[in-house]
């Protein structure tokens, strides 16, 4: 996932730590490593190393533009190519998973044939699979890949009010606390809110003694994929599987990405509004963590995250951006996570929906995360 930015940003940082000006990395030997099947970088302007719109004959009217186009030439002056032929992911013996090994290779290269999508349909929900298969105990809570955001921030909405009526619990919300920087920001966004919208005239909400203005209500409102991952309303009860969306502490194990279920909280009033929780710190037990944790006082394997403030981008419904100061766990539900968070990882059961797959590459990212074909669950068209 390496962009030809980042690739001449490493090199020119390399030069300098070692005082190496006429020689990229400072020259010293390069090794990369990945897959180019995968998903390219994210980000607008992080072109892949394979870019076709960078050339020599790029216009480098910016400084990035001059880096991107550096970048791209580092990346043609590795010539030693090592290829790895053995899958070290699939490695069942039926005759099924040497049938999936082979549609993988398939869709890496864009080269699909009938068979391929007779075996996947014999895994996709409705065809080869009944419709209700997830409802399955031991696929009731499974994390749904989807290369969508705000699908999987619908997935996780759903997902929550199901798992505490199956538990038999109350969800608790946790609210951020927001801040912005003039009543002039907050008068112009709800300007524009109300403009594109006649649904609520009127948007003021009051709690007990305190008002809520209009603009808070619509931050709350927002989804996490529109507020750089951090949600502004968090539902939580015990045993809620959720992810981590921060670098929290590495040698805790707590990095981003990481899955957990959540054992408990510790939580106080809102400063705002009289009746509203804000979170301070969440206890996670971490799933299957590269190695043992133990804290003292806590359980095995169970990690606090504290409460971060973070500057937040917010787009609004009207598309107009917002830059705002949120305080909030930096936490996401886990019925369903986006393809990029899928890479790297090996689930022995990968419900997976590739309706919206727009490139062999999301569906290769998608498929390829499960270690058997009886592992597989397909939702939705494969196109």
């Amino acid at each position: 996932m390496t962009s030809c930015f980042e690739l001449d940003r490493i090199s020119t940082q390399k030069s300098r730590a070692l005082q190496v000006s006429d020689h990229s990395f400072g020259g010293k030997s390069v090794i990369l490593a990945g897959d180019f099947a995968q998903l390219a970088p994210p980000g607008k302007g992080q072109n892949s190393l394979y870019s076709a719109s960078v050339g020599p004959w790029t216009e480098g009217l910016t400084l990035r533009s001059q880096q991107i186009v550096m970048g791209k030439a580092l990346w043609h002056t590795f010539t030693t190519v090592i290829i790895l032929c053995v899958n070290m992911r699939q490695r069942g013996l039926s005759e099924h998973d040497a049938q999936l090994r082979e549609t993988l290779q398939n869709v890496r290269y864009k080269r699909c044939k009938a068979n391929d999508f007779d075996l996947l349909e014999s895994r996709t929900m409705g065809k080869g699979l009944s419709p209700d298969v997830l409802k399955q105990p031991h696929l009731r809570n499974v994390s749904i890949v989807t290369p969508l955001n705000a699908h999987r921030d619908m997935l996780n909405e759903t997902g929550a009010l199901r798992f505490a009526a199956e538990t038999g619990q109350a969800l608790r919300y946790f609210h951020s606390i927001d801040r912005w920087s003039s009543k002039a920001v907050e008068h112009h966004s709800v300007h524009h809110e109300q403009k594109m919208s006649n649904r609520q005239p009127n948007t003021t909400l009051t709690t007990s003694n305190r008002t809520i203005s209009p603009l808070q209500q619509l931050l709350w409102q927002l989804k996490p994929c529109v507020t750089d991952q951090i949600p502004g309303v968090l539902p939580i009860c015990r045993g809620m599987p959720v992810m981590l969306k921060h670098n929290e502490a590495t040698e805790l194990c707590a990095t981003n990405g990481a899955e957990g279920t959540v054992v408990g909280w510790d939580s106080s009033p809102h400063p705002d509004v009289d009746g509203l929780e804000v979170l301070d710190t969440l206890y996670v037990q971490l799933i299957s963590p590269p190695r043992s944790v133990q804290l003292p006082g806590l359980p095995e394997n169970v990690i606090p995250i504290a409460t971060s403030k973070e500057d937040t981008e917010c787009i609004l419904r009207d598309d107009n951006k917002l830059t705002i100061q949120r305080r909030q766990v930096r936490v996401l539900l886990n019925f369903g996570m986006s393809d990029f968070n899928s890479q790297g990882r090996t689930p022995p059961v990968n419900p997976i929906h590739i309706t919206e797959c727009f490139t062999c590459q999301s569906i290769y990212t998608c498929l390829s995360r499960t270690s058997s074909y009886d592992g597989t669950y397909i939702i939705g068209r494969i196109d």
